[in-house]
Protein backbone atom coordinates (compact mmCIF):
# COMPACT_ATOMS: atom_id res chain seq x y z
CA UNK A 1 0.00 0.00 0.00
CA UNK A 2 1.57 3.23 -1.15
CA UNK A 3 1.62 6.22 1.96
CA UNK A 4 -1.22 8.85 2.15
CA UNK A 5 -0.36 12.02 0.84
CA UNK A 6 -0.09 15.30 3.10
CA UNK A 7 -2.80 16.81 1.44
CA UNK A 8 -5.40 13.85 2.02
CA UNK A 9 -8.48 14.85 3.64
CA UNK A 10 -8.93 11.45 5.13
CA UNK A 11 -4.76 11.70 6.37
CA UNK A 12 -5.94 14.90 7.90
CA UNK A 13 -8.86 13.67 9.24
CA UNK A 14 -6.53 10.49 11.03
CA UNK A 15 -4.16 12.92 12.29
CA UNK A 16 -6.77 15.74 13.84
CA UNK A 17 -8.81 12.79 15.50
CA UNK A 18 -5.55 10.99 17.30
CA UNK A 19 -5.39 11.25 20.77
CA UNK A 20 -2.00 12.76 21.68
CA UNK A 21 -0.44 15.39 19.51
CA UNK A 22 0.67 14.73 15.49
CA UNK A 23 3.36 17.01 13.87
CA UNK A 24 4.05 16.66 10.50
CA UNK A 25 7.52 17.84 9.51
CA UNK A 26 9.48 18.05 6.06
CA UNK A 27 12.92 17.41 5.25
CA UNK A 28 13.79 20.84 6.48
CA UNK A 29 12.51 20.47 9.58
CA UNK A 30 9.29 23.12 8.63
CA UNK A 31 6.27 22.17 10.25
CA UNK A 32 3.48 21.28 7.78
CA UNK A 33 0.60 19.67 9.91
CA UNK A 34 -0.43 19.86 13.59
CA UNK A 35 -3.44 18.38 15.33
CA UNK A 36 -5.60 20.18 18.25
CA UNK A 37 -3.78 17.82 20.61
CA UNK A 38 -0.91 19.66 19.61
CA UNK A 39 -2.21 23.08 20.55
CA UNK A 40 -3.16 21.65 23.72
CA UNK A 41 0.04 20.62 24.36
CA UNK A 42 2.41 23.30 23.53
CA UNK A 43 -0.03 25.87 24.03
CA UNK A 44 0.42 27.66 20.74
CA UNK A 45 -2.39 27.79 18.29
CA UNK A 46 -1.92 25.97 15.21
CA UNK A 47 -1.13 29.02 12.95
CA UNK A 48 1.77 29.87 14.85
CA UNK A 49 3.25 26.23 14.36
CA UNK A 50 2.43 25.53 10.63
CA UNK A 51 5.36 26.86 8.64
CA UNK A 52 7.53 27.25 11.78
CA UNK A 53 10.81 25.22 12.28
CA UNK A 54 10.32 22.48 14.17
CA UNK A 55 13.42 23.54 16.76
CA UNK A 56 10.73 25.94 18.49
CA UNK A 57 9.18 23.19 20.41
CA UNK A 58 13.05 21.93 21.54
CA UNK A 59 14.80 23.43 24.49
CA UNK A 60 17.55 25.90 24.02
CA UNK A 61 19.92 23.44 25.91
CA UNK A 62 18.82 20.85 23.19
CA UNK A 63 18.49 23.28 20.10
CA UNK A 64 21.43 23.19 18.55
CA UNK A 65 22.08 19.15 18.30
CA UNK A 66 18.41 18.78 16.91
CA UNK A 67 19.05 19.52 13.76
CA UNK A 68 21.67 16.94 13.15
CA UNK A 69 19.58 14.83 14.73
CA UNK A 70 17.02 15.17 11.82
CA UNK A 71 19.14 14.97 9.37
CA UNK A 72 20.40 11.29 10.36
CA UNK A 73 16.85 10.43 11.01
CA UNK A 74 15.84 11.35 6.87
CA UNK A 75 19.07 9.67 5.70
CA UNK A 76 18.04 6.23 7.45
CA UNK A 77 14.36 6.74 7.50
CA UNK A 78 11.99 4.25 9.52
CA UNK A 79 9.76 4.08 12.41
CA UNK A 80 11.12 4.05 15.50
CA UNK A 81 10.84 6.10 18.92
CA UNK A 82 12.97 9.53 19.17
CA UNK A 83 15.82 9.75 21.96
CA UNK A 84 15.91 6.15 22.95
CA UNK A 85 17.34 5.56 26.24
CA UNK A 86 17.34 9.52 26.91
CA UNK A 87 14.42 11.97 28.65
CA UNK A 88 12.73 14.18 26.14
CA UNK A 89 11.21 17.63 26.61
CA UNK A 90 8.93 19.62 24.97
CA UNK A 91 9.07 23.58 25.25
CA UNK A 92 5.61 25.49 25.80
CA UNK A 93 4.65 28.88 24.32
CA UNK A 94 4.75 30.01 28.19
CA UNK A 95 8.59 28.73 28.35
CA UNK A 96 7.59 25.42 30.43
CA UNK A 97 8.77 22.07 29.60
CA UNK A 98 7.14 19.25 29.75
CA UNK A 99 8.47 15.58 29.50
CA UNK A 100 7.22 13.47 26.65
CA UNK A 101 7.69 10.22 24.23
CA UNK A 102 8.34 10.74 21.00
CA UNK A 103 7.35 8.34 17.97
CA UNK A 104 9.30 8.81 14.61
CA UNK A 105 7.29 7.53 11.34
CA UNK A 106 8.72 8.31 7.66
CA UNK A 107 6.12 9.27 5.08
CA UNK A 108 7.19 8.86 1.15
CA UNK A 109 5.13 11.65 -0.83
CA UNK A 110 4.69 13.21 -4.42
CA UNK A 111 6.31 15.95 -2.29
CA UNK A 112 8.92 14.57 -0.39
CA UNK A 113 9.94 12.99 2.31
CA UNK A 114 7.87 13.88 6.10
CA UNK A 115 8.13 12.72 9.05
CA UNK A 116 4.96 12.41 11.24
CA UNK A 117 6.18 12.56 14.92
CA UNK A 118 3.45 11.42 17.45
CA UNK A 119 3.95 13.53 21.29
CA UNK A 120 2.61 12.07 23.96
CA UNK A 121 3.12 13.79 27.23
CA UNK A 122 4.19 11.74 29.80
CA UNK A 123 4.10 14.33 32.97
CA UNK A 124 1.55 12.26 34.99
CA UNK A 125 3.80 9.06 34.39
CA UNK A 126 6.70 11.17 35.59
CA UNK A 127 5.35 11.88 38.51
CA UNK A 128 4.46 8.16 39.47
CA UNK A 129 7.46 7.92 38.82
CA UNK A 130 9.10 9.90 41.20
CA UNK A 131 6.91 9.26 44.22
CA UNK A 132 7.95 5.99 43.15
CA UNK A 133 11.27 6.56 43.54
CA UNK A 134 10.89 8.12 46.93
CA UNK A 135 9.00 5.90 48.47
CA UNK A 136 11.52 3.62 47.13
CA UNK A 137 14.47 6.14 48.64
CA UNK A 138 12.75 6.13 51.83
CA UNK A 139 11.94 2.40 52.82
CA UNK A 140 13.74 1.42 55.43
CA UNK A 141 15.47 -1.70 54.00
CA UNK A 142 17.47 -2.11 51.21
CA UNK A 143 15.69 -2.05 47.74
CA UNK A 144 17.06 -2.45 44.65
CA UNK A 145 15.27 -2.79 41.02
CA UNK A 146 16.70 -4.91 38.34
CA UNK A 147 15.72 -5.41 35.13
CA UNK A 148 15.08 -8.71 32.81
CA UNK A 149 18.68 -8.99 32.16
CA UNK A 150 19.92 -9.25 35.88
CA UNK A 151 20.95 -5.03 35.60
CA UNK A 152 20.24 -2.67 38.26
CA UNK A 153 18.28 0.31 37.35
CA UNK A 154 17.36 1.56 40.72
CA UNK A 155 18.49 1.49 44.02
CA UNK A 156 18.18 3.31 47.43
CA UNK A 157 20.25 4.84 50.37
CA UNK A 158 19.65 1.42 52.20
CA UNK A 159 21.39 -0.59 49.86
CA UNK A 160 24.62 1.65 49.50
CA UNK A 161 24.62 0.77 53.30
CA UNK A 162 24.44 -2.44 53.48
CA UNK A 163 26.53 -3.38 49.95
CA UNK A 164 28.84 -0.44 51.02
CA UNK A 165 28.76 0.81 47.32
CA UNK A 166 27.97 3.96 46.17
CA UNK A 167 25.05 4.04 43.59
CA UNK A 168 26.44 5.03 40.56
CA UNK A 169 28.94 1.73 41.10
CA UNK A 170 25.39 -0.46 41.14
CA UNK A 171 23.39 1.07 38.42
CA UNK A 172 23.67 -0.56 35.32
CA UNK A 173 25.73 -3.45 36.43
CA UNK A 174 24.99 -7.00 36.60
CA UNK A 175 23.11 -8.33 40.39
CA UNK A 176 25.44 -11.07 40.44
CA UNK A 177 28.49 -8.76 42.13
CA UNK A 178 26.08 -8.80 45.00
CA UNK A 179 26.15 -11.97 44.75
CA UNK A 180 28.89 -14.49 46.67
CA UNK A 181 30.94 -16.19 44.73
CA UNK A 182 29.80 -19.88 45.54
CA UNK A 183 26.36 -19.03 44.45
CA UNK A 184 26.67 -16.61 41.69
CA UNK A 185 27.24 -19.20 38.77
CA UNK A 186 23.26 -20.48 39.97
CA UNK A 187 21.89 -17.12 40.16
CA UNK A 188 20.71 -16.00 36.54
CA UNK A 189 18.93 -19.14 35.90
CA UNK A 190 17.11 -18.60 39.39
CA UNK A 191 16.47 -15.35 37.94
CA UNK A 192 14.93 -16.85 34.78
CA UNK A 193 12.95 -19.07 36.76
CA UNK A 194 11.55 -15.55 38.36
CA UNK A 195 10.54 -14.06 35.05
CA UNK A 196 9.30 -17.10 33.38
CA UNK A 197 6.68 -16.99 36.30
CA UNK A 198 6.49 -13.83 38.03
CA UNK A 199 4.72 -12.96 41.42
CA UNK A 200 5.10 -11.58 44.55
CA UNK A 201 7.38 -14.05 47.25
CA UNK A 202 10.54 -14.55 49.28
CA UNK A 203 13.33 -15.32 47.63
CA UNK A 204 15.13 -18.62 48.09
CA UNK A 205 12.17 -20.12 50.58
CA UNK A 206 13.82 -22.56 52.95
CA UNK A 207 17.59 -21.40 52.08
CA UNK A 208 20.49 -19.32 54.12
CA UNK A 209 20.55 -16.28 51.69
CA UNK A 210 23.83 -13.80 52.05
CA UNK A 211 25.13 -10.59 50.03
CA UNK A 212 28.51 -10.01 49.11
CA UNK A 213 29.58 -6.70 49.93
CA UNK A 214 31.93 -4.31 48.31
CA UNK A 215 34.64 -5.27 51.23
CA UNK A 216 34.46 -9.07 50.35
CA UNK A 217 32.84 -9.59 53.20
CA UNK A 218 29.40 -11.61 53.60
CA UNK A 219 25.48 -10.66 55.49
CA UNK A 220 23.02 -12.59 56.41
CA UNK A 221 19.84 -11.63 54.65
CA UNK A 222 16.07 -12.03 53.80
CA UNK A 223 14.87 -10.97 50.29
CA UNK A 224 11.30 -10.62 48.85
CA UNK A 225 10.52 -10.28 45.38
CA UNK A 226 8.02 -8.09 43.44
CA UNK A 227 7.28 -8.21 39.98
CA UNK A 228 6.81 -5.02 38.00
CA UNK A 229 5.17 -4.87 34.62
CA UNK A 230 6.39 -1.76 32.81
CA UNK A 231 5.96 0.25 29.45
CA UNK A 232 9.68 -0.17 29.20
CA UNK A 233 9.94 -3.91 30.45
CA UNK A 234 9.62 -6.07 32.96
CA UNK A 235 11.26 -5.79 36.47
CA UNK A 236 11.57 -6.90 39.74
CA UNK A 237 11.62 -5.34 42.55
CA UNK A 238 14.09 -7.09 45.46
CA UNK A 239 13.52 -5.67 48.91
CA UNK A 240 16.58 -7.27 51.38
CA UNK A 241 16.79 -7.59 54.82
CA UNK A 242 19.99 -7.88 56.80
CA UNK A 243 19.04 -10.23 59.38
CA UNK A 244 22.81 -10.45 61.10
CA UNK A 245 21.21 -9.63 64.67
CA UNK A 246 18.42 -11.71 63.68
CA UNK A 247 20.88 -14.83 62.83
CA UNK A 248 23.31 -14.03 66.00
CA UNK A 249 20.04 -13.84 68.62
CA UNK A 250 19.46 -17.57 67.27
CA UNK A 251 22.42 -18.57 67.78
CA UNK A 252 22.65 -17.86 70.85
CA UNK A 253 19.47 -19.23 71.87
CA UNK A 254 20.43 -22.47 69.90
CA UNK A 255 23.78 -22.41 72.33
CA UNK A 256 21.78 -21.90 75.12
CA UNK A 257 19.66 -24.81 74.45
CA UNK A 258 22.63 -27.35 73.36
CA UNK A 259 24.18 -26.37 76.50
CA UNK A 260 21.25 -26.68 78.63
CA UNK A 261 21.70 -30.11 81.20
CA UNK A 262 18.24 -31.36 80.40
CA UNK A 263 16.81 -31.85 77.05
CA UNK A 264 15.71 -29.90 74.85
CA UNK A 265 12.99 -29.96 72.03
CA UNK A 266 11.57 -27.02 69.81
CA UNK A 267 8.55 -28.31 68.15
CA UNK A 268 6.37 -26.01 65.56
CA UNK A 269 2.65 -25.91 65.41
CA UNK A 270 2.25 -28.95 63.20
CA UNK A 271 4.55 -30.81 65.97
CA UNK A 272 7.07 -31.16 64.12
CA UNK A 273 10.52 -30.82 65.96
CA UNK A 274 12.49 -28.22 64.78
CA UNK A 275 15.27 -28.42 67.12
CA UNK A 276 16.96 -30.77 69.30
CA UNK A 277 20.25 -30.76 71.77
CA UNK A 278 22.81 -33.27 72.77
CA UNK A 279 20.97 -34.26 75.87
CA UNK A 280 18.17 -35.01 73.86
CA UNK A 281 19.66 -37.54 71.99
CA UNK A 282 21.68 -38.92 75.14
CA UNK A 283 18.08 -39.44 76.52
CA UNK A 284 16.25 -40.85 73.73
CA UNK A 285 19.01 -42.64 72.56
CA UNK A 286 17.86 -41.02 68.70
CA UNK A 287 20.34 -38.90 66.78
CA UNK A 288 19.50 -35.16 65.85
CA UNK A 289 19.09 -36.25 62.38
CA UNK A 290 16.62 -38.53 63.35
CA UNK A 291 14.85 -36.17 65.55
CA UNK A 292 14.50 -32.97 62.99
CA UNK A 293 11.35 -32.65 61.21
CA UNK A 294 9.87 -35.61 62.78
CA UNK A 295 6.68 -35.40 64.84
CA UNK A 296 7.50 -35.14 68.18
CA UNK A 297 4.64 -38.11 68.75
CA UNK A 298 7.49 -40.38 67.75
CA UNK A 299 8.55 -39.81 71.75
CA UNK A 300 5.10 -40.75 73.52
CA UNK A 301 4.07 -44.15 74.25
CA UNK A 302 1.81 -45.85 72.51
CA UNK A 303 -1.32 -45.19 74.82
CA UNK A 304 -1.22 -41.77 75.41
CA UNK A 305 -0.17 -41.14 71.59
CA UNK A 306 -3.89 -40.96 70.14
CA UNK A 307 -4.74 -38.05 72.14
CA UNK A 308 -1.40 -36.11 72.55
CA UNK A 309 -2.06 -34.06 69.00
CA UNK A 310 -4.93 -32.48 71.33
CA UNK A 311 -3.37 -31.48 74.11
CA UNK A 312 -0.96 -29.94 71.72
CA UNK A 313 -3.61 -28.01 70.29
CA UNK A 314 -4.80 -26.79 73.52
CA UNK A 315 -1.73 -25.68 74.53
CA UNK A 316 -1.09 -23.29 71.50
CA UNK A 317 -4.95 -21.95 71.89
CA UNK A 318 -3.84 -20.94 75.20
CA UNK A 319 0.36 -20.76 75.43
CA UNK A 320 1.28 -20.00 78.51
CA UNK A 321 4.86 -21.35 80.64
CA UNK A 322 3.70 -23.85 82.48
CA UNK A 323 4.48 -27.79 83.10
CA UNK A 324 3.39 -30.18 81.00
CA UNK A 325 0.08 -32.80 82.49
CA UNK A 326 0.46 -31.38 85.88
CA UNK A 327 -2.16 -33.89 87.13
CA UNK A 328 -0.36 -36.63 85.54
CA UNK A 329 2.43 -38.73 85.72
CA UNK A 330 4.12 -38.81 82.36
CA UNK A 331 6.42 -41.30 80.18
CA UNK A 332 8.21 -40.98 77.16
CA UNK A 333 9.71 -43.32 74.51
CA UNK A 334 13.79 -43.98 73.43
CA UNK A 335 14.39 -45.67 70.06
CA UNK A 336 14.84 -48.81 71.61
CA UNK A 337 11.47 -48.92 73.15
CA UNK A 338 12.09 -48.73 76.89
CA UNK A 339 9.87 -46.08 78.40
CA UNK A 340 11.53 -43.42 81.29
CA UNK A 341 9.48 -41.49 83.81
CA UNK A 342 10.21 -37.52 82.74
CA UNK A 343 8.92 -33.79 83.93
CA UNK A 344 8.02 -31.78 81.22
CA UNK A 345 8.20 -27.47 80.87
CA UNK A 346 6.62 -25.71 78.14
CA UNK A 347 7.05 -22.72 76.86
CA UNK A 348 5.84 -20.62 74.36
CA UNK A 349 7.76 -18.94 71.55
CA UNK A 350 6.50 -16.49 69.12
CA UNK A 351 9.03 -15.80 65.97
CA UNK A 352 8.30 -14.49 62.61
CA UNK A 353 8.05 -17.79 61.22
CA UNK A 354 4.96 -18.76 63.54
CA UNK A 355 4.63 -20.39 66.90
CA UNK A 356 6.76 -22.80 68.74
CA UNK A 357 6.65 -24.14 72.09
CA UNK A 358 9.98 -25.16 74.08
CA UNK A 359 10.06 -28.49 75.53
CA UNK A 360 12.51 -29.21 78.49
CA UNK A 361 12.39 -32.85 79.33
CA UNK A 362 13.62 -33.95 82.74
CA UNK A 363 14.19 -37.64 83.36
CA UNK A 364 13.14 -38.87 86.62
CA UNK A 365 14.63 -42.45 86.42
CA UNK A 366 17.49 -41.45 88.82
CA UNK A 367 14.80 -39.26 90.77
CA UNK A 368 12.46 -42.78 91.06
CA UNK A 369 15.36 -44.85 91.74
CA UNK A 370 16.46 -43.05 94.74
CA UNK A 371 12.72 -42.74 95.99
CA UNK A 372 12.59 -46.57 95.82
CA UNK A 373 16.22 -46.87 97.55
CA UNK A 374 14.82 -44.55 100.53
CA UNK A 375 11.34 -46.32 100.80
CA UNK A 376 13.69 -49.77 100.85
CA UNK A 377 16.60 -49.22 103.39
CA UNK A 378 14.66 -46.84 105.85
CA UNK A 379 18.20 -45.23 106.49
CA UNK A 380 16.49 -42.72 108.95
CA UNK A 381 14.16 -42.64 112.00
CA UNK A 382 12.13 -39.88 109.39
CA UNK A 383 11.84 -42.13 106.29
CA UNK A 384 8.69 -42.82 107.36
CA UNK A 385 7.21 -39.40 107.01
CA UNK A 386 9.77 -39.13 104.05
CA UNK A 387 8.04 -41.87 102.06
CA UNK A 388 4.69 -40.20 102.85
CA UNK A 389 6.11 -36.87 101.88
CA UNK A 390 7.33 -38.50 98.59
CA UNK A 391 4.12 -40.15 97.42
CA UNK A 392 2.23 -36.68 98.36
CA UNK A 393 5.17 -34.78 96.18
CA UNK A 394 6.27 -36.46 93.74
CA UNK A 395 4.93 -40.28 93.02
CA UNK A 396 1.13 -38.83 92.65
CA UNK A 397 0.56 -35.07 93.87
CA UNK A 398 -2.76 -35.10 93.29
CA UNK A 399 -3.53 -37.99 95.61
CA UNK A 400 -2.82 -36.31 98.73
CA UNK A 401 -5.29 -33.46 98.48
CA UNK A 402 -8.06 -35.28 96.19
CA UNK A 403 -10.21 -36.21 99.40
CA UNK A 404 -9.50 -32.77 101.16
CA UNK A 405 -10.45 -31.33 98.16
CA UNK A 406 -13.50 -33.06 97.66
CA UNK A 407 -14.75 -31.60 101.23
CA UNK A 408 -14.08 -28.54 100.77
CA UNK A 409 -15.91 -28.51 97.80
CA UNK A 410 -19.39 -28.99 99.52
CA UNK A 411 -17.83 -26.25 102.05
CA UNK A 412 -16.75 -23.58 99.74
CA UNK A 413 -19.25 -22.08 97.51
CA UNK A 414 -19.03 -19.79 94.28
CA UNK A 415 -16.50 -16.53 94.73
CA UNK A 416 -15.00 -18.22 97.56
CA UNK A 417 -11.23 -17.20 96.92
CA UNK A 418 -9.98 -20.27 98.24
CA UNK A 419 -11.06 -22.09 95.73
CA UNK A 420 -8.04 -19.93 93.91
CA UNK A 421 -5.96 -21.53 96.26
CA UNK A 422 -7.35 -25.09 95.36
CA UNK A 423 -6.40 -24.62 91.93
CA UNK A 424 -3.00 -23.04 92.79
CA UNK A 425 -2.34 -26.40 95.09
CA UNK A 426 -3.18 -28.26 91.91
CA UNK A 427 -1.09 -26.20 89.37
CA UNK A 428 2.03 -26.57 91.67
CA UNK A 429 5.20 -27.81 89.43
CA UNK A 430 7.05 -30.81 90.91
CA UNK A 431 10.43 -28.55 91.39
CA UNK A 432 12.18 -31.61 90.43
CA UNK A 433 16.06 -30.41 91.01
CA UNK A 434 16.07 -28.67 94.37
CA UNK A 435 13.53 -32.13 95.17
CA UNK A 436 16.07 -34.32 94.22
CA UNK A 437 18.83 -32.87 96.36
CA UNK A 438 16.51 -32.09 98.95
CA UNK A 439 16.49 -36.09 98.82
CA UNK A 440 20.29 -36.57 98.52
CA UNK A 441 20.73 -34.04 101.60
CA UNK A 442 17.85 -35.58 103.73
CA UNK A 443 19.33 -39.05 103.13
CA UNK A 444 22.22 -38.00 104.54
CA UNK A 445 23.36 -36.98 107.85
CA UNK A 446 23.61 -33.19 107.90
CA UNK A 447 26.79 -31.90 109.67
CA UNK A 448 27.13 -28.07 108.80
CA UNK A 449 30.97 -27.15 107.86
CA UNK A 450 30.85 -23.37 108.39
CA UNK A 451 32.17 -20.71 107.40
CA UNK A 452 31.75 -16.93 107.79
CA UNK A 453 29.54 -15.40 105.74
CA UNK A 454 28.45 -12.26 104.57
CA UNK A 455 24.95 -12.33 105.30
CA UNK A 456 23.10 -9.85 103.41
CA UNK A 457 25.51 -10.11 100.22
CA UNK A 458 24.45 -13.99 100.31
CA UNK A 459 21.36 -13.71 100.32
CA UNK A 460 21.02 -11.15 97.84
CA UNK A 461 23.08 -13.02 95.41
CA UNK A 462 20.78 -16.51 95.70
CA UNK A 463 18.26 -13.84 94.94
CA UNK A 464 19.45 -12.76 91.97
CA UNK A 465 19.61 -16.50 90.53
CA UNK A 466 16.43 -17.36 91.57
CA UNK A 467 14.98 -14.07 90.13
CA UNK A 468 16.88 -15.51 86.67
CA UNK A 469 15.83 -18.98 86.62
CA UNK A 470 12.53 -17.95 87.11
CA UNK A 471 11.89 -14.60 84.84
CA UNK A 472 8.93 -15.71 83.99
CA UNK A 473 7.45 -15.12 87.43
CA UNK A 474 7.98 -11.41 87.21
CA UNK A 475 9.51 -11.87 90.74
CA UNK A 476 10.61 -8.77 92.38
CA UNK A 477 12.86 -8.69 95.59
CA UNK A 478 13.09 -5.77 98.59
CA UNK A 479 15.54 -6.19 101.05
CA UNK A 480 15.79 -4.41 104.82
CA UNK A 481 18.79 -4.45 107.33
CA UNK A 482 21.67 -6.94 107.53
CA UNK A 483 24.52 -4.76 106.41
CA UNK A 484 27.40 -5.64 107.45
CA UNK A 485 26.25 -8.51 109.60
CA UNK A 486 28.30 -12.11 109.06
CA UNK A 487 27.00 -15.53 110.46
CA UNK A 488 28.94 -19.14 110.73
CA UNK A 489 27.25 -21.65 108.06
CA UNK A 490 27.36 -24.00 105.52
CA UNK A 491 27.15 -22.25 102.02
CA UNK A 492 25.64 -24.90 100.31
CA UNK A 493 23.29 -26.13 102.91
CA UNK A 494 22.38 -22.42 103.41
CA UNK A 495 21.61 -21.85 99.66
CA UNK A 496 19.61 -25.20 99.67
CA UNK A 497 17.13 -23.65 102.31
CA UNK A 498 17.01 -20.09 100.78
CA UNK A 499 16.46 -21.41 97.13
CA UNK A 500 13.52 -23.72 98.36
CA UNK A 501 11.95 -20.87 100.51
CA UNK A 502 12.12 -18.26 98.04
CA UNK A 503 10.72 -20.81 95.24
CA UNK A 504 7.72 -21.25 97.72
CA UNK A 505 7.09 -17.50 98.09
CA UNK A 506 7.23 -17.29 94.40
CA UNK A 507 4.70 -20.09 94.07
CA UNK A 508 2.60 -18.61 96.64
CA UNK A 509 2.31 -15.19 94.91
CA UNK A 510 0.88 -16.98 91.62
CA UNK A 511 4.43 -16.17 89.69
CA UNK A 512 4.04 -12.19 89.90
CA UNK A 513 4.74 -10.45 93.25
CA UNK A 514 7.35 -9.07 95.90
CA UNK A 515 9.29 -10.97 98.34
CA UNK A 516 10.69 -8.85 101.34
CA UNK A 517 13.50 -10.02 103.09
CA UNK A 518 14.66 -8.42 106.44
CA UNK A 519 17.84 -9.00 108.43
CA UNK A 520 18.32 -8.08 112.24
CA UNK A 521 20.36 -9.55 114.97
CA UNK A 522 19.51 -8.97 118.78
CA UNK A 523 22.21 -9.94 121.93
CA UNK A 524 21.92 -13.88 120.90
CA UNK A 525 20.31 -14.20 117.39
CA UNK A 526 20.40 -13.43 113.70
CA UNK A 527 17.16 -13.40 112.46
CA UNK A 528 16.23 -13.70 108.53
CA UNK A 529 12.57 -13.06 107.52
CA UNK A 530 11.22 -13.79 104.50
CA UNK A 531 7.72 -12.53 103.81
CA UNK A 532 5.58 -12.92 100.10
CA UNK A 533 2.74 -10.64 99.25
CA UNK A 534 0.34 -14.02 98.37
CA UNK A 535 -3.27 -14.52 99.34
CA UNK A 536 -1.66 -16.38 102.64
CA UNK A 537 -3.68 -19.22 103.75
CA UNK A 538 -5.99 -19.55 106.94
CA UNK A 539 -4.47 -22.18 109.89
CA UNK A 540 -7.44 -23.80 110.42
CA UNK A 541 -7.42 -24.52 106.50
CA UNK A 542 -3.74 -25.48 106.42
CA UNK A 543 -4.99 -28.06 109.18
CA UNK A 544 -7.86 -29.34 107.15
CA UNK A 545 -5.50 -29.92 103.97
CA UNK A 546 -2.43 -31.23 105.56
CA UNK A 547 -3.32 -32.78 108.98
CA UNK A 548 -0.91 -33.95 110.82
CA UNK A 549 2.26 -31.76 109.68
CA UNK A 550 0.67 -28.31 110.04
CA UNK A 551 0.04 -26.62 113.28
CA UNK A 552 -1.61 -23.12 113.61
CA UNK A 553 1.47 -21.44 113.90
CA UNK A 554 3.96 -23.17 111.76
CA UNK A 555 4.25 -25.31 108.62
CA UNK A 556 6.57 -28.17 108.39
CA UNK A 557 5.18 -30.11 105.23
CA UNK A 558 6.47 -31.16 101.98
CA UNK A 559 10.03 -32.03 101.19
CA UNK A 560 11.49 -28.61 100.94
CA UNK A 561 10.36 -27.62 103.81
CA UNK A 562 11.25 -31.01 106.04
CA UNK A 563 14.79 -29.93 104.54
CA UNK A 564 14.72 -27.10 105.63
CA UNK A 565 14.13 -27.50 108.71
CA UNK A 566 16.63 -30.54 109.29
CA UNK A 567 19.60 -27.94 107.83
CA UNK A 568 18.07 -24.89 110.06
CA UNK A 569 18.20 -27.52 113.28
CA UNK A 570 21.71 -28.75 112.32
CA UNK A 571 22.58 -25.27 112.41
CA UNK A 572 21.20 -24.82 116.29
CA UNK A 573 18.68 -22.97 114.58
CA UNK A 574 14.53 -22.46 114.12
CA UNK A 575 12.56 -21.99 111.61
CA UNK A 576 8.97 -20.79 111.97
CA UNK A 577 6.36 -20.17 109.23
CA UNK A 578 3.37 -18.09 109.49
CA UNK A 579 0.24 -17.14 107.23
CA UNK A 580 -2.72 -15.19 107.07
CA UNK A 581 -5.20 -14.49 104.65
CA UNK A 582 -4.81 -12.35 102.58
CA UNK A 583 -1.87 -10.87 104.19
CA UNK A 584 0.88 -13.47 102.70
CA UNK A 585 3.13 -15.59 104.69
CA UNK A 586 6.12 -15.21 106.20
CA UNK A 587 9.15 -17.27 106.90
CA UNK A 588 11.58 -16.93 109.89
CA UNK A 589 14.83 -18.48 110.09
CA UNK A 590 16.44 -18.03 113.75
CA UNK A 591 20.31 -18.71 114.05
CA UNK A 592 22.29 -18.46 116.92
CA UNK A 593 24.85 -15.37 116.71
CA UNK A 594 28.05 -18.12 118.03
Amino acid sequence: MSPQEPGDELFRLAVESAPNAMILVDAGGKIVLVNAQTEKLFGYPRAELLGQSIEKLVPNRFRGAHPGHRAAFFQDPQARSMGAGRDLFGLRKDGSEVPVEIGLNPLKTAEGSFVLAAVVDITERKRAEERFRMVVESAPSAMIMVDDRGRMVLVNAQAEKLFGYPRQELLGHSIEILVPDRYRGSHPQFRAGFFADPHARSMGAGRDLFGLRKDGSEVSVEIGLNPLKTTEGAFVLAAVVDITERKRAEERFRLAVESAPNAMLMVDDKGKIVLANAASERLFGYSKQELLNQSIEMLVPGRFRGPHPQHRADFHAAPRPRPMGADRELYAVKKDGTEVPVEIGLNPIKTTEGAFVLAAVVDLTAFKAMQAEIVRTQRLAALGEMAATVAHEVKNPLAAISGPLQVLADDLKAGDPHKELMREILGQVKRLDNTVRGLLAFSKPTTPRKQTIALREFVERIARLVGEQEAHRRIKFAFQGGAGLTLEADPPLLEQVLWNLFLNSAEAMKGAGEIHVSIQANAANVELAITDTGAGIAPELLQKLFRPFVTTKTMGTGLGLSLCRKIVEAHRGTIEITSKPDQGATVTLSFPKH
